[in-house]
């Protein structure tokens, strides 16, 4: 299906069957629930009523759209770079090449956040690499903050900015175009958020087909050892912070203790880090100490 175009007259339960072989022979990793995803929005209908469509014939415009949808993802794109878009949070982002693809340990930062906002001390939060803007959006979504979000990338600033339109958070979200927390005047946020690039450079290449082929490398490499935007975030965070104001950034697989280190030699002092539904330590939280 993916390499040759399908047979008019399927019905939805052949087209199923014969997209899950597809996948499976791409070497999709979950080839029956992607089939269903990709179905689902060339039919234009939620995943959990497909098995109510089993028998229905697709429509020459449904499979063809179908079709479309099984040979991008077969060819290894993301797929929700082939959907167009990524839930995070509660709420639909659009996405593309320009962007990561927002993943689910990433809610542990907008979890601490909000946990933050309920004791008042996220008043002004900053996103510092905000890519699609879905980690700045889901804490204006839930909290009353002040939230900037920077990101070096035009392109990706293009994609939060839309986000944020079609969510009502436009006026809540200020976007800037600056290399992480350069554009941040002094003392100005008591709680900064970030998901730096953190992938050593060497590293790279073991990525998945999905991610080395598609995903924005600016938003990957970390450096020699992938501590190399963590440090720019932590100098940066030192100077942006108000005294007693939260670090807190996503790492690497094995890298919290290094990240601890890096905080600390910036002047930061370890509050905790917060594992991921796997038991990964996925989250590093640091407090700034000073006046």
């Amino acid at each position: 299906m993916a390499s040759k175009a399908m047979p008019q007259g399927r019905i939805a339960g052949e087209c199923l069957a014969l997209a899950v072989r597809e996948l499976h022979a791409a070497g999709v990793e979950l080839p029956v629930l992607e089939a269903q995803i990709l179905l689902a929005q060339a039919l234009g209908v939620g995943r959990e009523r497909l098995y109510l469509l089993e028998d229905r014939q697709l429509s020459a415009a449904e499979e063809n759209a179908f079709a479309a949808l099984l040979r991008e993802r077969c060819a290894r794109r993301p797929i929700a770079y082939v959907r167009g878009y990524q839930e995070f949070y509660g709420l639909a982002f659009e996405v593309d090449e320009s962007v990561l693809v927002p993943r689910p340990e990433t809610e542990l930062l907008v979890d601490f956040a909000i946990s933050q906002s309920r004791l008042g001390a996220a008043e002004h939060v900053v996103d510092a690499g905000t890519g699609s803007g879905c980690i700045a959006a889901a804490v204006a979504a839930n909290t009353p903050a002040v939230v900037v979000g920077s990101d070096v990338s035009r392109s990706a600033l293009r994609i939060a900015a839309r986000n944020l339109e079609r969510l009502g958070l436009g006026r809540r979200v200020c976007l800037v175009q600056a290399d992480m927390l350069a554009a941040m005047r002094r003392h100005s946020a008591d709680m900064i958020l970030s998901n730096p690039p953190y992938i050593a450079s060497d590293d790279l290449w073991n990525l998945q087909r999905e991610i080395l082929d598609h995903e924005p490398a600016v938003a990957l490499d970390g450096g020699p050892d992938g501590l190399a935007l963590h440090r720019q975030v932590a100098a940066g965070a030192a100077q942006a912070l108000i005294a007693g104001g939260n670090l807190a950034v996503e790492v690497a697989l094995g890298q919290a203790e290094d990240v601890v280190r890096v905080h600390e030699a910036a002047g930061f002092r370890h509050e905790r880090t917060l594992r991921d539904l796997a038991g990964i330590d996925r989250v590093v939280v640091s407090r700034r100490m000073g006046e």
